[in-house]
C-alpha cells in the first residue's frame, strides 16, 4: 500500500458512509470527582478503571486537573474533560485509546482490486468507522483519505491491505481460469465470406481469421489477407475405369492414406497438452465465441471493437460504350469543354483540334497515335459526354452497350462481367476433359473512402478484362483476344474515370428475307439477303462512383462542389448538332 500525500483539488468526496462506531460499554450510575492539583493522565486512568474499560493514554499527555464533577454519565465527562484539554479518543471495541490532538494522523490509500463500496461495507460491518472522522474516497481512481486517531487510522489500513491483497488473489485466480466470452458482431462478418467470380475465387477473411492471425504471428497471405486463388478451368475428368479400377485407390483416398502415413513418424506427446485459446465463428448469430484465460478478455474486446466499425456504401455505376472510329474525333471535340473556376474537365487526344473562342482546345503532350489512347477523370463534365454519345447512337455512330451499377462496401471488390462462356472438349487415352473458354467485358473495382476534412474522395483500384472471339482459330478452336488494364485514381464524389480507347473489329450478320417464301428449304435461299458488316469500334468505359448515405441509402451524400454549373438544360439540348459549338456560360 503505498502512503501519498494528500491532493485536496483532487480528492472528491463522493459520499458519506453509515458510520457505526463500536459503543463503549459505560456503567449506568452517574460519576462524581473532586480532585485539586491532580495529574491529567492519573485522572483518566481511575475513571477508567471506575468503568471497568482498558485503557491506553498517549505519553503526550500532561497537565493537572482541579475541579469538582458531579452527577455526570460517564459519556460526558470524557467529553467535557478531552474538550478542555484538547485530547482526542477511540475505542476500538476492546480498548479506549486517549490521545493528543497533534497526533492526528492521516493516511492516502490506493485500493487496486478492492471496490471502495466494499471495502466501507467492511469497516462499516466490524464497527470501526467512527462519524467524527469520515472517510472522503475517490471511487473512480481507487483512491481512500482516512484521518483521524493513530489507531483509527492503523485499522483503516490494514483492513485496506487485507482486502486489497484478497482481491488480488481472486482476480488472479479468476485470470487464471478459463472463461468463455461472446461477442456479437454489427458490422463485420464472424467468419469468411467467399467470393466467387467465373473463375476466381476470393475469400475476405472475418473477424475470426483476423483473432486468429494475431495470436499465431502469421502474418502471411493465408490469415490475414484476401485469398485470392483461381479455379480449375478443366471440369471433373470423366475416366473410363474398367477393369484397372479394381485395387486402385481414389485420388481422395490415397492423399488421406499418404497425409496418415507422414504423420506417423512424429513422437507422441507426453505430459498434459498445453491450453491454447479457441476462437470460432457463431455464423447463425454473426459473432465471435473465446475461450480463453480470463485476463485476456479485455484484450479480445478491445480488439473487436476497432474491427466492428459501419463500412461506408459506395454505388459504382459503369457506362460501356462502342464509337465508330470514324467519328470518335467527335465525342473528343466539344468534349474539352472548360466551366468557370475549374481547371479543363478533361480531353481525348486529339491534338489536330484546334482551339476556338467556346471551347479552348490546347494540344497535349499526352497525344498517342491513331485512336483514343487515355485514362483521365472527369468532374460534371461526364454528363456532358452522355449526351454527345446519346447524340452520335441517334445517329447510329455509337453504342452503349451497357449501363450496370453496383453497390459495394468500403475496401470490398465489386465486379461486373458480361461473358461468354463455350467448353472446348480435350480427348485423351482413357479420359476426356473439358476445358472453359471465356470472353467477354470483367470490370473489377475495388473502393476505399478517404475522408479528407469536410470533402470526401474515393479511391479506386480498377482491373478491366475485355476479350473477344475472333475468327481465327488453332486446332478449330477459336483464338481469344483479350485487352487488360490495371489502374488507380482518386476522384471527388460523383466525378468520373473514364477507360479505354483501345480499338476493336466488331463483326455484324444481319439476315433479310421474304415472308413466306424466304422460309422454303431450298428454295427460300432465293428470298433470302445475308449481309456481314465489319467495322472498327473505339471501346470506353466511364466509371462513376457515389458515396450513399447509410442512414438514408436512397440519397447521395452531399459534399460541396468545386464549381457552380451555371448551364440551364434549355441552353444544351439533346437534340443539337454534334459539331456546332454551345454557347458560352453566363457570366
Amino acid at each position: 500500500m503505498k502512503h501519498l500525500l494528500l491532493l485536496p483539488s483532487l480528492l472528491t468526496l463522493i459520499s458519506f458512509f453509515p458510520l457505526h462506531a463500536a459503543e463503549i460499554p459505560w456503567k449506568p450510575e452517574k460519576y462524581s470527582l473532586q480532585v485539586r492539583e491532580e495529574a491529567l493522565n492519573t485522572v483518566l486512568q481511575n475513571f477508567c478503571a471506575d468503568q471497568g474499560i482498558y485503557t491506553i493514554i498517549s505519553e503526550q499527555i500532561t497537565g493537572t486537573v482541579s475541579g469538582q464533577f458531579t452527577q455526570l454519565d460517564p459519556a460526558d465527562f470524557l467529553n467535557r474533560l478531552t474538550a478542555a484539554y484538547n485530547l482526542i479518543w477511540y475505542y476500538d471495541g476492546t480498548v479506549l485509546y486517549i490521545y493528543h490532538s497533534s497526533e492526528m494522523a492521516s493516511e492516502m490509500l490506493t485500493m487496486q482490486f478492492a471496490k471502495i463500496d466494499r471495502y466501507m461495507m467492511a469497516l462499516d460491518a466490524v464497527q470501526i468507522l467512527d462519524q467524527r472522522f469520515p472517510i472522503r474516497a475517490l471511487e473512480s481512481e481507487g483512491l481512500v483519505y482516512v484521518t483521524g486517531p493513530p489507531r483509527y487510522v492503523e485499522l483503516a489500513v490494514q483492513t485496506a491491505v487485507g482486502m486489497d491483497a484478497n482481491a488480488a488473489r481472486m482476480t488472479a485466480l479468476e485470470a487464471s481460469r478459463d472463461v468463455v466470452e461472446v461477442f456479437e458482431l454489427k458490422y463485420a462478418w464472424a467468419d469468411d465470406q467467399l467470393l466467387s467470380f467465373n473463375d476466381r475465387e476470393i475469400t475476405v477473411p472475418g473477424v475470426v481469421t483476423v483473432l486468429r492471425g494475431i495470436l499465431t504471428g502469421s502474418t502471411g497471405l493465408e490469415t490475414l489477407e484476401s485469398r485470392d486463388r483461381r479455379r480449375k478451368p478443366t471440369r471433373d475428368k470423366l475416366k473410363g475405369k474398367g477393369m484397372s479400377a479394381i485395387g486402385n485407390l481414389e485420388d481422395d483416398e490415397a492423399e488421406d492414406l499418404q497425409a496418415q502415413n507422414s504423420g506417423g513418424d512424429e513422437s507422441p506427446q507426453t505430459g498434459p497438452p498445453t491450453p491454447v485459446p479457441m476462437i470460432m465463428a457463431d455464423v447463425r448469430n454473426n459473432a465471435v465465441v473465446v475461450r480463453d484465460k480470463g485476463e485476456n478478455i479485455a484484450f479480445y474486446r478491445q480488439i473487436i471493437e476497432s474491427l466492428d466499425v459501419p463500412a461506408g456504401l459506395i454505388e459504382i455505376h459503369a457506362s460501356i460504350i462502342e464509337v465508330n472510329t470514324d467519328y470518335s474525333h467527335e465525342v473528343g471535340v466539344d468534349w474539352r469543354y472548360e466551366k468557370p473556376g475549374d481547371a479543363s474537365a478533361g480531353y481525348f487526344n486529339n491534338a489536330a483540334n484546334e482551339a476556338d473562342a467556346d471551347f479552348n482546345f490546347n494540344n497535349s503532350p499526352l497525344t498517342a497515335g491513331a485512336g483514343l489512347s487515355f485514362t483521365t477523370i472527369l468532374g460534371d463534365a461526364a454528363e456532358n459526354f452522355i449526351a454527345r454519345i446519346r447524340l452520335l447512337e441517334a445517329d447510329g455512330k455509337a453504342d452503349i452497350i451497357s449501363r450496370p451499377s453496383i453497390v459495394t462496401l468500403d475496401n470490398v471488390e465489386a465486379q461486373l462481367t458480361t461473358n461468354q462462356t463455350f467448353f472446348v472438349r480435350l480427348e485423351g487415352d482413357r479420359e476426356v476433359d473439358l476445358f472453359n473458354v471465356s470472353a467477354g467485358v470483367t470490370l473489377r473495382v475495388t473502393p476505399h473512402l478517404i475522408e479528407d476534412g469536410k470533402h470526401k474522395k474515393i479511391k479506386l483500384s480498377i482491373q478491366l478484362e475485355d476479350g473477344s472471339v475472333t475468327e481465327n482459330r488453332v486446332d478449330a478452336i477459336p483464338i481469344v483476344q483479350n485487352t487488360t488494364i490495371n489502374t488507380q485514381a482518386v476522384i471527388r464524389h460523383n466525378e468520373s474515370v473514364l477507360l479505354g480507347g483501345y480499338v476493336l473489329e466488331k463483326r455484324t450478320d444481319t439476315e433479310s428475307r421474304v415472308p413466306f417464301f424466304g422460309r422454303i428449304p431450298l428454295f427460300g435461299n432465293l428470298f433470302r439477303n445475308k449481309t456481314r458488316r465489319n467495322e472498327m469500334v473505339e471501346r470506353l468505359i466511364l466509371l462513376t462512383p457515389r458515396i450513399i448515405d447509410p442512414e438514408n441509402p436512397s440519397r447521395f451524400v452531399e459534399v460541396q462542389p468545386r464549381y457552380t454549373n451555371e448551364l440551364d438544360s434549355e441552353e444544351l439540348p439533346l437534340d443539337i448538332d454534334p459539331a456546332r459549338p454551345r454557347p458560352k456560360p453566363k457570366k
